[in-house]
């Protein structure tokens, strides 16, 4: 239900990034990894520093095992907005249980501990 509201709000108001981000977000929560990808991408389109929108990116390569592509997005929603506690905790999660790079998981885990 809210998947077919937010992509009749997406075609509705195409020059938006918002609508794009919360169908990503729905899709992704439903699974459906490749939808929610595009989503994010024409959110990050009509909003090229949507931060969340690459965090969320990140999310959905982590979980295709895309990790080289979920690190980029996470760095570059952090290059937008350095303080963005959650991108911080995700790239800590991807560092620790995805690249086995313990030492590098460590600064953002602490980063993201001190930001919360």
């Amino acid at each position: 239900m809210a998947v077919n509201e937010l992509e009749t709000l997406a075609s509705s108001y195409p020059q938006y990034s918002g609508p794009y981000l919360n169908l990503g977000i729905a899709y992704s929560r439903s699974g459906q990894l490749p939808e929610a990808e595009q989503a994010f991408k024409m959110a990050i389109a009509r909003k090229p520093d949507n931060a969340e929108a690459f965090n969320q990116l990140g999310v959905v390569y982590r979980k295709l095992g895309r990790f080289a592509e979920a690190a980029d997005a996470y760095h570059r929603a952090l290059e937008i907005q350095p303080a963005y506690a959650l991108a911080h905790l995700n790239l800590g999660v991807l560092y620790d249980m995805y690249l086995q790079q313990p030492e590098k998981a460590l600064v953002e885990f602490e980063t993201y501990a001190s930001l919360t």
